[in-house]
């Protein structure tokens, strides 16, 4: 996956960049968790660093992490606000990050994880939740990219994923068409919570 990704660099940040996170990431904002003063944010697979820095400018506290330093350079370039913390990290691990957070965002990452990961992330990403916070993961639909490493993904998978955790589903979107315009893409998102 990273060799496809850096091999593509220039060309998916500014892809990447044209999609606008209030239209993205419309289901997270309608249901009352938009980035504002004062939230804590995790963006895991920050990409570009569009959505961290989206969330930024609207007043909340990000950590934004990518597994790519390359792409953690690219990011910091297009959003140099000073009080975005970069971290080069991945799942299901985490090991570098800490604290709890009100929005942890997972936007174009979970078809990138074997199923055992995204069982482990599930796991982490709990320690990582605030009490009343959620976990936004987008599930990418349609046949998966191969070149860029990317597997199925199901809402079906994720209910039978949390049931041994302690988290919940909150809400789940509609299946809606991509916003970069693909033709072959479609994206449901998931909100859970701590039961």
């Amino acid at each position: 996956m990273q060799k496809a990704y850096l091999k593509n660099l220039k060309k998916l940040t500014q892809f990447w960049e044209q999609g606008n996170p209030d239209e993205i990431h419309h289901f997270l904002i309608s249901k009352g968790f938009s980035p504002r003063k004062n939230l804590n944010m995790l963006d895991i697979g920050c990409g570009s660093g569009r959505d961290a820095g989206w969330a930024t400018n609207l007043g909340a506290k990000v950590v934004a992490v990518d597994i790519l330093p390359e792409m953690l350079k690219v990011a910091q370039e297009s959003h140099p606000d000073p009080t975005i913390k970069w971290i080069c990290d991945t799942l299901p691990e985490i090991s570098k990050v800490s604290g709890r957070f009100d929005v942890i965002l997972i936007s174009g990452v979970w078809q990138h994880l074997l199923p055992i990961e995204r069982k482990k992330s599930l796991i982490k990403l709990e320690t990582l939740l605030s009490k009343k916070g959620v976990i936004y993961i987008s599930l990418r639909l349609g046949e998966p990219d191969l070149e860029r490493c990317m597997l199925k993904v199901s809402l079906r998978e994720l209910y039978t994923m949390i049931k041994n955790t302690n988290l919940k589903i909150l809400d789940i979107s509609c299946v809606n068409k991509d916003f970069l315009n693909r033709n072959n893409v479609a994206w449901q998102s998931v909100l859970l919570t701590k039961n």
